[in-house]
């Protein structure tokens, strides 16, 4: 006897919207809540937020299905929306909710340092997240080598609003720290929902400055050796590694300025720019003049200054090149070079006459001096002298 199959119609309903009813959506993006219904050619549609604020959005109907578009999501679409559906009139209607929160969390963290690093003396890093919601979700662990501080904004107050938070950490540069990464990492733990981290990473360049703290040389000395050591290295590396690499222009160039990018007027200073290329790389030096155009200074990888002054401050930037590819690589560097400023000069007026005792700085000796002078020359002393403290008994 032939057996007889009749399709079967499912009864007229609503599809969930989405999965688990809520979506979780990024502040500024595109969102799209679609409703579509089972049985029923031509439902009627409508919809609603359950506290009757506005939609915030555009609604198209097709069929079994309708959407509401929400261009650019905002503080005002975190509600839940209900999509309504009725088949004929008479009958029941059939309804689907579904909770829209939002959330910021747009770029990775800025690290920044509050000075130039110096060897041996106090420095802070920062970590800034910006524009976060919910802030109150947000958890910032900022690492230096086997230091690491940690803060969690839990406890916070939530905030309706985009907020920036900062995570700080004190600590005193050594010699293991050059060449060190500083890193931030930020995570935003959202209920049932996994947010990649966000982290960004600083290289430390370290300074190091005789000081009056620094009585003694020998700390830096120790470390511009070190430093020196370090840079061989780096050159060593690139020459037996060029014969077995494949041909490619220059990439992760860097200038690294010896002893440092803040020097005192007359400490030498040595700039090297640092490339992988193979094959081996040609350098340009240039520095910007202050009309904004460029001065060719050197074609060599070491540029050195062996007495820098005041006016040797500026951008340097270092071109590479090489002989087989047509890349071109610059980077450059802001080098600061400090003016010693003289003591003042101790006038002592005594009798009509004039006797002084001041300091002369020349070169990097320092010498003592005492001068008499008579009233007629006073005048003509004070004219010659510009940095002049005077003590009257």
């Amino acid at each position: 006897m032939p057996s007889h199959f009749f399709p079967v119609s499912k009864a007229f309903g609503i599809e969930d919207i989405v999965p688990d009813h809520r979506v979780v959506a990024q502040i500024g993006d595109k969102l799209a809540l679609s409703c579509r219904t089972t049985d029923c050619e031509s439902p009627y549609f409508s919809w609603r937020t359950q506290l009757d604020y506005p939609l915030g959005g555009k609604l198209s109907h097709q069929g079994k299905s309708s959407v509401l578009t929400i261009q650019s999501v905002g503080f005002q679409h975190e509600h839940q929306y209900l999509c309504t559906a009725v088949c004929k009139q008479g009958e029941p209607s059939k309804e689907k909710a579904v909770m829209v929160d939002i959330y910021s969390f747009p770029s990775d963290p800025v690290i920044e340092l509050k000075s130039p690093l110096i060897l041996g003396q106090p420095a802070s890093v920062t970590c800034r997240v910006p524009q976060v919601y919910p802030s109150d979700q947000l958890m910032i662990t900022l690492t230096k080598g086997k230091l690491t501080a940690e803060k969690e904004f839990f406890q916070d107050p939530h905030k309706k609003s985009l907020q920036t938070k900062n995570l700080k950490m004190d600590f005193i540069p050594t010699e293991e720290d050059f060449g060190k990464e500083i890193i931030c990492v930020a995570e935003l733990l959202l209920e049932d929902m996994v947010l990649a981290p966000r982290q960004s990473t600083h290289v430390m360049e370290i300074n190091c400055k005789y000081t009056s703290k620094m009585s003694s040389s020998g700390l830096c000395f120790h470390f511009h050796l070190k430093y020196l050591r370090h840079l061989i290295n780096i050159c060593t590396l690139n020459v037996f590694n060029r014969g077995k690499k494949p041909i490619h222009g220059p990439r992760n160039t860097k200038i690294v300025a010896f002893p440092g990018n803040t020097v005192l007027e007359g400490e030498a200073l040595i700039l090297t720019c640092v490339t992988e290329s193979h094959p081996q790389a040609s350098f340009v030096w240039k520095k910007q003049l202050p009309d904004g155009l460029a001065q060719n200074i050197a074609e060599t990888y070491n540029l050195s200054i062996p007495n820098p002054q005041p006016s040797d401050s500026g951008t340097y930037t270092c071109e590479v090149t090489n002989e087989v590819t047509s890349v071109v690589e610059t980077t450059s560097l802001y080098i600061s070079v400090q003016g010693i400023k003289l003591p003042g000069l101790l006038i002592l007026i005594m009798k009509g006459q004039i006797k002084a005792t001041y300091l002369i700085l020349q070169k990097k000796d320092i010498h003592w001096s005492a001068y008499s002078y008579s009233q007629n020359t006073y005048d003509r002393f004070l004219k010659n002298h510009l940095q002049i403290r005077v003590w009257n008994p």
